[in-house]
């Protein structure tokens, strides 16, 4: 069974999804960790609440998003996780993480890219008046959604 953990900044809607999946058999796999760079987000709350281990930390109290990036790989390596989701995670991956987690990160973005990329892929899409929304999910590597 893979172990993973899930990133997230905000509500955790899809934080939730996974849990539900795994809760109902849908997924098989273990949510080792929750990581965020919100510590009072809906998300730890979430995780919190459903005896997920959660590490949390601000960005600015390291040197650099290297350093940041190599506490949640130490986090990451301690739990022995295989892959990554990014489910509403609001910060660039790096370096540190592409290159220990190669082809096993992916991410959940709220469009069908290419068309609306960046954070708001829903409103932007809405307020452009499409008649078909969806969601991509991909493998992250150096190039952004």
């Amino acid at each position: 069974m893979k172990s993973i953990a899930v990133f997230a900044s905000g509500t955790g809607s899809n934080f939730q999804a996974i849990l539900d999946a795994i809760a109902s058999g849908q997924l098989q796999a273990h949510l080792a960790l929750l990581v965020s760079d919100k510590p009072s987000c809906k998300a730890v709350e979430r995780a919190v609440a459903n005896g997920i281990e959660v590490f949390t930390f601000n960005a600015k109290d390291y040197d650099g998003k290297e350093a940041y990036e190599n506490a949640i790989l130490h986090e990451l390596q301690k739990r022995q996780v295989d892959c990554v989701v990014l489910a509403g995670y609001m910060r660039i991956v790096g370096s540190v993480l592409l290159s220990h987690f190669h082809q096993r990160i992916i991410n959940l973005h709220p469009s069908l890219l290419p068309s609306f990329p960046g954070a708001h892929g829903i409103e932007d899409a809405y307020k452009y008046g499409v008649k078909v929304f969806g969601i991509t999910i991909h493998y992250v590597n150096t190039e952004l959604d």
